[in-house]
């Protein structure tokens, strides 16, 4: 036979236990950026994917194209949904990327009082040799903690690579360069 034995958790076991558990924060919206610094790696091809994806589940979204000499997302999905081109390489260009964005999110009643629906989802397709815009975005302009803090938004980074040195060396340097700061800055906290 078999007994059970009732236990008795007090407050504090019970407290100390929900402060053992990780933290996980939801963010009511998305950007994903598809990066990868060399040319021909494939960073179209994915971002056309991913398009297709969302179109298939007949997902919301807003596409960004700053790929201005091989505009792929414009090309093949501009009539079909929501792509919108953006010169990165242009001064002053984050900040005109982040108020579109707001204005997106938070969208201004138009001239009739009716209100656009709000967006959530956002992919934006990087050219081939933005990676030191990439990284002045993030660690001069705080990108990352803009898009998080100030809009809720969770960047999801994808870098596209090939098997060649140079691609390997440039995602070395891009995940050193833009998440050392994003460290340095959460261990100050």
């Amino acid at each position: 036979m078999t007994d059970t034995i009732d236990t008795i958790e007090n407050d504090e076991s019970k407290k100390q236990k929900e402060l053992s558990q990780p933290i996980i924060k939801k963010y009511s919206r998305r950007l994903v950026i598809v990066t990868g610094d060399k040319g021909g790696v494939g960073k179209s091809t994915f971002a056309r994917g991913l398009v297709q994806t969302y179109l298939d589940a007949q997902q919301r979204f807003i596409g960004f194209d700053a790929d201005s000499s091989n505009s792929q997302l414009s090309r093949f999905y501009g009539q079909y949904c929501r792509i919108e081109p953006i010169d990165i390489f242009k001064n002053g260009t984050i900040d005109q990327f982040f108020d579109r964005m707001k204005t997106m999110v938070n969208p201004e009643p138009d001239e009739d009082g009716n209100t656009p629906h709000p967006e959530s989802l956002f992919l934006l397709e990087l050219p081939p040799q933005s990676r030191r815009i990439l990284q002045k975005f993030v660690q001069q302009m705080n990108f990352l903690e803009t898009a998080e803090n100030d809009y809720d938004i969770r960047v999801t980074m994808v870098v596209v690579i090939s098997r060649v040195s140079d691609s390997i060396n440039q995602l070395i340097d891009l995940y050193t360069g833009v998440w050392t700061k994003k460290l340095e800055k959460s261990s100050q906290q």
